[in-house]
């Protein structure tokens, strides 16, 4: 929307003309560029304009960020309800301070907080927002079977941080990988982490009578990169980081990394992959 802040006021120039909504159609939405990009905050999330704005966030996005392609929905539904949050915010500049605090006690009556944490969640850029879910995905997966607890707190101390978006697709039996590396993190913490991804299928396609028995096909996708958005984790054993990227690092960034020297038993058994 342009602002410069979460709390800067809306600038309505930027909104939909009255014009605009009335003569629009969804072929004409076809035609769109990210310069149309204009959501309609006076409209809900499903109006024919802000579906049309919706697909084309979600379009852009993924040509800007590839490594998402798989996760269509995931970032369709994430900006839905990132435009139900604004779109609430705008009414609350318009509104009268004495219907507001009405609003804020109603809400509080029925055990509703007003600022839905979902909602300010997504104030982060949608990638963070994404590399969250990754995260919370991967300890539920961790927790709900047996042999795998005993890795929540390891998953826990890599956190958000950690992650990194090279997550699994599924497609027509096939499973594969678009990977997208951390520098500093071992692959073998890279190849731990997917058994998290492949407990968190499992348990889905469970949930539709379709979970097939033995490991299914694996692809790795050649598009292989870097990921360098975050640094790295400190507090670590030694061998989750890549011993090449640590002979890199001076003094006083070895010193802020409190390197564990303890070392974690990241090979997982046959029996818990299955």
């Amino acid at each position: 929307m342009g602002r410069e802040a979460s709390k800067s006021p809306f600038d309505v120039a930027k909104f939909p003309t009255d014009i605009e909504l009335q003569d629009f159609s969804p072929q004409m939405a076809r035609r769109w560029t990210a310069a149309n990009f204009r959501p309609n905050l006076r409209d809900t999330p499903r109006s024919d304009w802000n579906k049309a704005t919706t697909d084309l966030f979600v379009q852009n996005f993924i040509e800007h960020y590839p490594e998402y392609s798989h996760e269509n929905s995931t970032v369709k539904n994430a900006f839905i309800a990132h435009l139900r949050h604004l779109r609430q915010r705008y009414h609350q500049t318009t509104m009268s301070a004495a219907r507001l605090l009405s609003r804020r006690e109603k809400a509080s009556r029925y055990g509703r907080k007003f600022d839905n944490m979902t909602f300010r969640c997504l104030e982060l850029p949608l990638i963070e927002f994404l590399t969250q879910q990754l995260f919370r995905r991967r300890v539920r997966a961790a927790k709900r079977y047996p042999m795998l607890r005993k890795h929540v707190p390891m998953l826990e101390r890599l956190g958000v941080d950690g992650m990194s978006s090279d997550e699994d697709l599924h497609l027509k039996g096939v499973l594969q990988y678009r990977v997208l590396l951390k520098s500093w993190r071992h692959e073998r913490v890279t190849n731990w982490l997917r058994v998290f991804d492949a407990a968190h299928r499992r348990s889905r396609l469970n949930k539709v009578n379709s979970a097939s028995r033995g490991a299914p096909v694996c692809n790795r996708l050649r598009d292989v990169k870097i990921d360098e958005t975050r640094p790295a984790v400190s507090g670590l054993p030694r061998n989750a980081y890549d011993s090449q990227w640590l002979a890199k690092q001076g003094e006083f960034d070895l010193d802020d990394l409190q390197i564990n020297e303890e070392q974690y038993n990241f090979n997982l058994s046959a029996h818990e992959q299955q």
